[in-house]
């Protein structure tokens, strides 16, 4: 009840909701009683009634807080200054980029994989996640299904306060960790999109491996520079019009084509592309 207190007026609804099914659930709905005072009767259990409260569990069966861990983990933030950057082969063959000191001479075009959250304040990161939120919220406003309670939509704010904080849990209540590790990484994404619209893409191929290397797995690249999320956005792009090789290498084509469809490009359409290109189902 205390968590119902700080959720938003629409979610507030569906705990209420949650609640009278269990009151039902343990001790029935019949009348109440009243004694020959006219007193309530107080209702005795149809059931017996946990002694304890059970752990919060996500749609999946995981244990709540490992959940949100597991979310924080996936979250392209470098946590510390001092934590070595990952490297990803972009593109050997293209001379503008730069070699790495210490790398060997066939490792020219290795770019570093630096998390956006080193490039850009934690605070767009953030907003990334309550984006990705957002996304399964509108699904779930969205149904058919009769009887569906509606989601209060968060503010895109950068801001990781207590409504955020909830969003999150219910959204792991409620869809598990998978929908949810998808949509926050797409939520990255539509930040990604954002910034290349008003600035230009900022190292696409390490933003894109950071956000989605944890969700797509480190199989061995059928050639160098192969990033499989390079290769959904090769085909994105091309679903707009951009005529590129789908080889999987996010390269200056690759980014240069990204960059102007990202300009005029309905940023939301650009995201639902590219995770339906992605396989994300949700």
């Amino acid at each position: 009840m205390k968590a119902r207190d700080k959720a938003g007026a629409s979610d507030q609804q569906a705990m209420m909701d949650r609640e009278r099914e269990w009151f039902e659930h343990y001790y029935g709905t019949d009348p109440v009683q009243f004694d020959e005072t006219g007193k309530m009767v107080q209702p005795r259990p149809v059931r017996d009634v946990p002694k304890r409260s059970l752990a919060i569990k996500t749609k999946d069966g995981k244990d709540l807080e490992g959940a949100i861990d597991e979310i924080i983990r996936i979250l392209p933030i470098k946590e510390k200054p001092g934590d070595d950057y990952s490297t990803m082969p972009v593109d050997p063959i293209d001379p503008k980029l730069p070699k790495l000191p210490g790398l060997p001479d066939d490792k020219v075009g290795i770019m570093p994989i630096v998390p956006p959250g080193v490039e850009k304040p934690e605070a767009e990161v953030i907003k990334g996640l309550q984006a990705g939120l957002n996304m399964l919220s509108n699904k779930q406003n969205q149904s058919p299904l009769p009887n569906t309670p509606k989601v209060q939509k968060l503010k895109e704010d950068g801001i990781a306060g207590p409504k955020t904080a909830f969003g999150l849990k219910k959204a792991l209540v409620d869809q598990g960790t998978g929908k949810v590790s998808e949509a926050v990484a797409l939520g990255q994404f539509k930040e990604t999109v954002k910034k290349a619209k008003k600035d230009g893409p900022q190292n696409l191929a390490g933003e894109l491996g950071a956000t989605f290397g944890p969700l797509l797995g480190k199989k061995k690249a059928p050639k160098q520079g192969f990033q499989p999320e390079g290769l959904a956005l090769q085909d994105t792009l091309n679903d707009l019009g951009a005529g590129l090789k789908d080889d999987g290498i996010v390269g200056p084509k690759t980014t240069d084509a990204f960059s102007q469809i990202a300009k005029t490009a309905d940023e939301d359409d650009l995201v639902n592309r590219f995770g339906y290109n992605l396989g994300f189902d949700f």
